[in-house]
C-alpha cells in the first residue's frame, strides 16, 4: 500500500540531513496530505512555503536566510516547498544554488504534480519519489468496502481523490454515509477546505441526483430542477454544475450509457465551452441529457 511508501518517505525526511528530496504525484490532494504529515512531524526548525499562487525570488531568499543560521534545538532544519512547479524562473535558479550545496543540518523537501516542469538541473540534484495509487490499491479498497456492489464500485472511482481514498480506507461502511440536504448546497462551495468525508458524501448525493433525473416523473423532474435552482445561485451554481457534470460522466460510464454524443456534450461543459453564461439553462440541459442517455426513446414516457 501507498501508506508504507509514505512512511518510508517521512523517515527519509526525518533522518537524512544535507539532502534535497522531491515527492511527485498526479494527485494534488495526496501531496497536500503528505505536506500536512511533514508539518505535523516537524519537531525541528522548519520553513513552509505553500498556499501561494506563485513562488517568487523573495520566497527563495527566505529559504537562504533561514538556512544561514544553524538549528536551535533539534539539530536539523527542514524546508518544505509545496507545489514547487509554481516557482518563477528566477526563483528556480536561486533555489538551484541552494540545493547544490545545502547545509548538512538541513533537509529540503519539494512536492509537485508536474515534475517534468522543474528545471532539469533541479531534478538532477533531488532524490525523487513517485506516489501514485496502483490498481492493486484500488482493488484492495474495493474488497474492504461494505455496501451494495454498484455503490462500492462508484465509491472506488471517487477514490481517485486521495482525501476520499483515505477516508474510505478508514471508514469502509458506505451504509453509514450521511448524504447532505439540498439546503446545504451553497455551504459546500465556500472557501473552506473539504474533508474526504464531506467530499464523499457530496458526490454520492450527486450520484443520487443523477438517479432521480432518470426515474422521476415529468412533474417530479421539473420540481427537482426548481429546487436546485432555488438553492444555488451565481458562482455556487456554476461550481455545482461543474461537479454535477463530472459525477454524471462517472454515473453514465458505470451504467454503460455514456454514448459519444453525451460524452462530447458533458466534456464541453467541463472545458467551459458551452456554459453560455446561462447557468439555469445549462443545468436543465445536463439533467435532460443524463435522463435521455439512460432512458432513450422512453425519456418522457
Amino acid at each position: 500500500m501507498v501508506e508504507k511508501a509514505v512512511k518510508s518517505f517521512l523517515s527519509i525526511v526525518d533522518n537524512c540531513q544535507g539532502m534535497s528530496v522531491c515527492a511527485c504525484s498526479n494527485d494534488a490532494h495526496f501531496l497536500k496530505h503528505l505536506s500536512k504529515e511533514i508539518e505535523t512531524r516537524a519537531k525541528f526548525d522548519s520553513l513552509i512555503l505553500e498556499n501561494v499562487r506563485q513562488i517568487g525570488i523573495d520566497d527563495v531568499r527566505l529559504v537562504g536566510e533561514f538556512l544561514s543560521t544553524p538549528p536551535y534545538e533539534f539539530g536539523i532544519k527542514i524546508i518544505l516547498i509545496h507545489e514547487a512547479d509554481k516557482m518563477t524562473q528566477e526563483a528556480a535558479n536561486a533555489l538551484l544554488k541552494i540545493i547544490e550545496e545545502p547545509p548538512l543540518y538541513s533537509t529540503i523537501v519539494l512536492t509537485t504534480t508536474r515534475y517534468s516542469s522543474l528545471l532539469p538541473t533541479i531534478r538532477s540534484r533531488v532524490i525523487s519519489f513517485s506516489f501514485n495509487l496502483s490498481k492493486e490499491d484500488y482493488n484492495a479498497l474495493l474488497e474492504k468496502l461494505i455496501g451494495e456492489e454498484e455503490m462500492k464500485r462508484f465509491a472506488v472511482k471517487l477514490a481517485q481523490d486521495f482525501d476520499i481514498f483515505v477516508h474510505l480506507w478508514q471508514n469502509p461502511d458506505l451504509n453509514s454515509v450521511n448524504l447532505p440536504q439540498v439546503n446545504e448546497l451553497e455551504d459546500f462551495f465556500t472557501d473552506k477546505g473539504r474533508t474526504g468525508e464531506e467530499k464523499l458524501s457530496f458526490y454520492l448525493w450527486l450520484k443520487e441526483l443523477c438517479e432521480r433525473f432518470c426515474t422521476s416523473t415529468r412533474s417530479e423532474f421539473v420540481s427537482l430542477y426548481t429546487t436546485l435552482i432555488n438553492h444555488a445561485s451565481g458562482s455556487s451554481l456554476s461550481k455545482f454544475i461543474m461537479e454535477l457534470t463530472k459525477t454524471a460522466m462517472l454515473f453514465l460510464e458505470q451504467k454503460k450509457h455514456l454514448d459519444p454524443g453525451t460524452y462530447i456534450f458533458l466534456d464541453e461543459i467541463l472545458r467551459s465551452r458551452s456554459m453560455n453564461f446561462n447557468n439555469p439553462l445549462t443545468l436543465l440541459n445536463v439533467m435532460i441529457r443524463v435522463r435521455g442517455a439512460v432512458r432513450g426513446e422512453e425519456c418522457w414516457r
